[in-house]
C-alpha cells in the first residue's frame, strides 16, 4: 500500500493534533472545486493508526529505543516508511529530543531523495530564526530549512499567549496544497468559499431548529425561570453567608494563627465580596503590615540563620538537623543544600563572607572553606567534645567557639586550639565580638559576664562581672559598639555599658526572650515565646511595634546590611521576611513639601492637582507629577481656599476682606476679578457650577456667581443669634443649610421658605457637617462620633459612627465606592460603608501626624490623605531650636482586588507585581 504522507511526531503533546491533521488530509479530496482543479485522495500513514509500535517492557522502561527490541521496532517504522512518498515532522521540545522521530528523519533522508519532508511547529512562545529548541538535531545537522515551516501553534489552546502565531486553517490547507501538486494561493480561496457555504448551510439550519426550539423554551422558561431565580438568590444568599463566616473565622484567628487569617480572608473575599470580607482584608493587612512574605520550609523547627555577607538576598538557614540550606530571597526559593552529617547546632560566617563555619550537638565543627561552595568541607571532630554553643568570627581565619568544656578561640591558618576558659561560668555562652577594641564578651546560665582582651594574642586577659541569675538565651551589640542586649530566661532584657562594664537597667517582656537583634544605635528587635517581635527604642522603651507572623517561639531574628530587612526563623517552620520601612501596607506617603503656615486646602474636581494657601503664598501641587509650584505671593494672608465643581477657576479670600476669582483655561492659571467685603470670608463652599456660599468671619452670608463676579448677601437664621458658626454645608442641587453652632445645635434651615426646619441639640461641640451627594443624609461629627440624620425620615439613623476615644480631624463622603472616610487625632483613619453604616476593617494607621484633608481620586482609585505636622529641628550652628511646618501627601490604595493579591503574594511562593 503506498501513502502520500508519514506522519512523525511525539505522542506528548501531539497524539490529538496527528489524528486532526490525518483526518483533514483525507477528506480533503472531497472539496468542491467546480472541475477547476483534480484532487487526488491522499493516504496518511500514522502510528496509531496505519500502525501499532509493539509496547515492549514499557511498564519498567517507557523509553522503546532503551529495550532489547528496539530493532524490531526500528523494522516496523523502514516497512512504513518505505511505502510513503513525504514526510511530514510535527515539531515540539519533546519530538526534538525523540529517537524515533530522529530515526524517521535520518532513514527518510538517507533512502528517499526525492522525496519531501515538511516541518510544522507546533508550540512555542515565540519563533524566529535563532529558535532551534523545537527541531531535532538531524534537521539541524542536515540544513533543512525549519525557517520555511509550517505554524500549527493555534491548534494548543495556550496559543492565546504566544506572538505572531498564523491560522492554523491556512497553514493545514497549504500543507494539502502542496501535497496536491498545488500552491497555496490556489487551493486557499476554494478552501475558505467552501467553509463559508458550509457555514451559512449550517446557520440557515440551525435558525430553523431555534425557532421550534425558542418556542418551546418559552413555555418552560415561565416555570424554569421562576426557579432559577429563586436558585441564584439562594446561592447567592449562601456565598454571602459563607464570605461573612470566613471572614468572621480571619478575625478569631488572628492571634492563633496568622498565615490562617491571611488565607480565610482571601477565600471569604473570593467568595463574595462582602463588606465583611473587605473588613477582614484590611484587618488582615493592617495587623501586619511590614510582612512581605513566607517561604516554604520542610523544617519543623527553625534554629538558626544568616545573611551572606556579600549578598543580602541570599539566607542560610538550619532546623533541628544536619542539613544546612540557602535560600533565595527573590525568587522565594532554597537554591542549595548540604548535609553535613550530625545535627547542627549554630552557623556563623566570616566578615569577607568567604568561610562558612557550622557547630555540631556532638561537638564537631565544619568548616566551608570555600563558600558559596558547599562542597570543600573540613570537619574537626569533638574538638568542643559536648554540643558547640555559639561562634563568633574574630578575624577572617579566626574564630571563637563556646561548648561544654569552656570557651576556645581556633585558628583556621594553623588549625591550633587556644583555651581561653575552662571556667564552668563560662560554659555554653553566647558570645559576640566588639571589633572596635578586640573584645570577645560572654554571657552564660550562671550569672556571669566575661570579656577577653584580645588585642595582644601572646597576653590575652579576660576579667568576669556579675550578671542576672538567670539563663541568658540571646546576646546582640548596638551599631557602635557602645551597649549590649541580653535576653533571658524569665522574660527579662537587660542592657550593659560594654565601654564601663555594668549594667545600666533591664525591663520585662512576654516569655523566654529567645532573639535579640539590635538595629542601629538604639533600636531593638526582641522576640519571644508567644511568636511575636516587639521593636523598641532603648531611648523609650515604653513605645514599641509589633511584628507579628509567626504563631510559634522566635528563634532567630536576622536583619540585613542595609537594616531594610527582617527575617524571622521560628519553631513553627515558618521563615517570615519584612520590610522594616514599611510603616502600612496601604497607606503611601507620596511627597512632603515644607510650607510657611499651615494652609488652606481645596483640590481639583478631576484630583489632577492641590492648593494650599500657606499666609500670604499661593501654591498648585500636582498630584501625578508629585511637583510643587508657587502661583502667587500676597499681602495679606489667605484665609479660605474653594475651587469650582466645574474646575474652570477657584476663589481665594484674604484677612483684608478681599474676595478674588481666578480662572484656569489650557492648565494655566489667571487673575480674574476681585471684589471687597467689609469681613474676611473665613469659609467657602462651591455648590454648583460657577456658585459658592461664603461666611465671613461675623458669621454673615453671601452667594457669589463666579461668572460675572456679583454678589449677594444672603438672609440666616444666624443673623439674629450671637452664637458663633463653627461649621455649614448646603445641600447639593437643594435649598436646604445645615449650621452648626458653639452652643453644641445644628439648625436646618430651609432657603426657599425662609424658615428653620429643625433644631438639633448635642452634648459636644459639633466639627463638621457634610450631606450625601444625593442630599438624603446630613453626616454630623461631634467628638468622635458620627451621626448621620436622615433628610426624608427626619430622623437620626439607628447606628452612629464611632472612631477612636480622640477627636475626628476631617470627615469625607465617597459616592464610587460608597464610602464614609473619618481621619481622627490618633494619627489614623477609619472606614465604613456608605449604605450599611457598617465599619470595614480597623482603624488604619500609618501617618507621621493627623490627617487634615481628604479627597478621592476616582481616576486612579486612589484616596488622598494631607496632614500636616510641625518640627523642631536643632541646627548646628544656634543656640536655639528652629520651627518647620511641613505638608505631607499620602495615598490609600483602595483596590480590594489588588489588595486581596497582595495576601496572595504573602502566601503564595511567587514575587508580588
Amino acid at each position: 500500500m503506498k501513502y502520500n504522507l508519514f506522519i512523525s511526531y511525539s505522542t506528548d503533546p501531539d497524539y490529538e493534533l496527528s489524528r486532526k491533521i490525518e483526518s483533514f488530509l483525507e477528506s480533503f479530496h472531497n472539496l468542491n472545486v467546480n472541475g477547476e482543479y483534480k484532487l487526488k485522495k491522499l493516504n496518511i500513514c500514522r502510528d496509531g493508526s496505519d500502525f501499532e509500535l509493539p509496547k515492549l517492557n514499557q511498564e519498567t522502561n517507557p523509553k522503546l529505543h532503551d529495550v532489547d527490541n528496539k530493532d524490531i521496532v526500528k523494522s516496523i517504522l523502514i516497512k512504513y516508511l518505505e511505502q510513503s512518498e513525504n514526510l511530514l515532522v510535527l515539531c515540539s521540545r519533546n519530538s526534538a529530543l525523540s529517537d524515533h522521530v530522529g530515526f524517521e528523519i535520518e532513514w527518510f533522508l538517507n533512502h528517499k531523495p526525492d522525496g519531501k519532508i515538511f516541518l510544522a511547529v507546533t508550540e512555542g512562545k515565540e519563533l524566529n530564526s535563532k529558535t532551534v529548541d523545537f527541531f531535532a538535531p538531524t534537521i539541524l545537522e542536515n540544513g533543512l530549512p525549519y525557517e520555511l515551516s509550517f505554524d500549527f501553534r493555534q491548534s494548543k489552546a495556550q496559543s492565546k499567549n504566544w506572538k505572531k502565531v498564523k491560522d492554523f486553517n491556512d497553514e493545514i490547507t497549504g500543507l494539502a496544497s502542496q501535497l496536491n501538486g498545488f500552491s497555496s494561493g490556489e487551493l486557499r480561496p476554494i478552501w475558505r468559499r467552501e467553509q463559508e457555504i458550509k457555514l451559512k448551510q449550517e446557520k440557515s439550519k440551525l435558525l430553523k431548529q431555534r425557532t421550534f426550539l425558542i418556542v418551546l423554551a418559552l413555555i418552560a422558561a415561565v416555570a424554569a425561570g421562576i426557579a432559577f431565580i429563586q436558585k441564584s438568590v439562594a446561592n447567592e444568599r449562601a456565598k454571602i453567608a459563607e464570605s461573612r463566616s470566613l471572614a468572621l473565622q480571619s478575625n478569631v484567628s488572628m492571634d492563633k494563627s496568622f498565615e490562617e487569617a491571611l488565607l480565610l480572608a482571601s477565600q471569604s473575599y473570593t467568595t463574595s465580596e462582602t463588606l465583611e470580607a473587605k473588613g477582614a482584608l484590611l484587618e488582615v493587612l493592617n495587623y501586619n503590615p511590614s510582612l512581605d512574605f513566607y517561604m516554604p520550609s520542610k523544617d519543623v523547627f527553625q534554629q538558626n540563620g544568616l545573611f551572606d555577607r556579600t549578598n543580602d538576598s541570599i539566607l542560610i538557614t538550619h532546623g533541628f538537623h544536619d542539613e544546612l540550606r540557602v535560600w533565595n530571597l527573590q525568587k522565594r526559593q532554597m537554591i542549595a543544600s548540604a548535609k553535613l552529617g550530625s545535627n547542627i547546632s549554630t552557623i556563623n560566617m566570616s566578615e569577607n563572607g568567604k568561610i562558612l563555619v557550622a557547630g555540631h550537638i556532638n561537638g564537631d565543627i565544619t568548616v566551608l572553606q570555600d563558600y558559596p561552595s558547599l562542597n570543600n568541607r573540613l570537619i574537626h571532630p569533638q574538638i568542643g567534645d559536648s554540643k558547640i554553643n555559639s561562634i563568633a568570627f574574630v578575624t577572617n581565619n579566626l574564630f571563637a567557639f563556646t561548648s561544654q568544656k569552656g570557651v576556645s578561640l581556633y585558628n583556621l591558618s594553623n588549625g591550633k586550639e587556644t583555651i581561653l576558659s575552662s571556667d564552668e561560668k563560662d560554659q555554653s555562652s553566647i558570645l559576640v565580638y566588639k571589633l572596635k577594641d578586640s573584645t570577645l564578651v560572654a554571657t552564660g546560665s550562671y550569672g556571669f559576664i566575661s570579656f577577653w582582651d584580645l588585642s595582644n594574642p601572646e597576653e590575652i586577659e579576660k576579667k568576669q562581672f556579675t550578671a542576672k541569675a538567670d539563663i541568658a538565651y540571646s546576646m546582640s551589640i548596638n551599631e557602635d559598639e557602645n551597649f549590649a542586649a541580653i535576653g533571658y530566661h524569665d522574660g527579662t532584657v537587660s542592657l550593659w555599658d560594654l565601654n564601663n562594664r555594668h549594667s545600666i537597667g533591664a525591663f520585662p517582656t512576654n516569655g523566654r526572650v529567645l532573639a535579640l537583634q539590635f538595629i542601629g544605635k538604639s533600636k531593638l528587635l526582641i522576640s519571644s515565646d508567644e511568636g511575636q517581635i516587639l521593636l523598641r527604642d532603648l531611648r523609650d522603651v515604653e513605645k514599641f511595634k509589633v511584628f507579628r507572623a509567626n504563631n510559634a517561639s522566635v528563634n532567630k531574628i536576622i536583619v540585613d546590611r542595609n537594616k531594610e530587612r527582617m527575617v524571622s526563623l521560628s519553631r513553627d517552620g515558618k521563615i517570615a521576611i519584612y520590610n522594616l520601612n514599611k510603616r502600612c501596607q496601604l497607606i503611601e506617603n507620596k511627597f512632603s513639601v515644607e510650607v510657611n503656615d499651615f494652609p488652606q486646602i481645596d483640590v481639583s474636581p478631576d484630583v489632577e492637582f492641590i492648593l494650599l494657601g500657606a499666609q500670604k503664598e499661593l501654591f498648585t501641587y500636582n498630584i501625578k507629577k508629585k511637583s510643587i509650584q508657587l502661583l502667587s505671593t500676597f499681602r495679606h494672608d489667605i484665609k479660605s481656599i474653594t475651587i469650582d465643581k466645574s474646575g474652570t477657576g477657584f476663589v481665594t479670600s484674604h484677612s483684608n476682606g478681599k474676595l478674588i476669582s481666578w480662572s484656569l483655561k489650557d492648565k494655566k492659571y489667571m487673575r480674574k476679578d476681585s471684589i471687597e467685603l467689609r469681613k474676611p470670608v473665613i469659609d467657602s463652599k462651591s455648590y454648583s457650577n460657577n456658585k459658592f456660599i461664603l461666611r465671613d468671619s461675623e458669621g454673615k452670608f453671601f452667594e457669589f456667581d463666579f461668572s460675572n463676579s456679583s454678589l449677594k448677601r444672603l438672609k440666616m437664621p444666624t443673623d439674629t443669634l450671637k452664637d458663633e458658626v463653627i461649621a455649614f454645608q448646603k445641600q447639593a442641587g437643594g435649598h436646604i443649610y445645615a449650621i452648626a453652632l458653639n452652643n453644641f445645635k445644628v439648625i436646618l434651615y430651609d432657603s426657599n421658605k425662609n424658615e428653620t426646619l429643625k433644631e438639633l441639640e448635642f452634648d459636644t461641640e459639633i466639627r463638621h457637617l457634610l450631606f450625601t451627594k444625593d442630599g438624603s443624609r446630613l453626616l454630623i461629627a461631634d467628638w468622635n462620633k458620627t451621626k448621620v440624620w436622615s433628610m426624608l425620615d427626619n430622623r437620626f439613623e439607628t447606628k452612629s459612627l464611632t472612631t477612636n476615644e480622640l477627636p475626628i480631624s476631617k470627615i469625607h463622603i465617597n459616592e464610587d465606592p460608597n464610602y464614609i472616610i473619618a481621619a481622627d487625632n490618633n494619627k489614623a483613619i477609619t472606614i465604613w460603608d456608605l449604605n450599611s453604616l457598617k465599619q470595614l476593617g480597623p482603624s488604619i494607621n500609618g501617618f507621621i501626624s493627623n490627617p487634615q484633608f481628604i479627597t478621592y481620586n476616582k481616576e486612579s482609585k486612589y484616596i488622598i490623605f494631607i496632614d500636616s505636622r510641625f518640627e523642631i529641628v536643632k541646627t548646628d550652628y544656634f543656640p536655639f531650636e528652629k520651627g518647620r511646618r511641613f505638608l505631607d501627601i499620602y495615598e490609600l490604595n483602595m483596590g480590594f482586588d489588588e489588595l486581596n493579591d497582595k495576601v496572595k503574594g504573602i502566601l503564595n511562593n511567587e514575587m508580588s507585581n
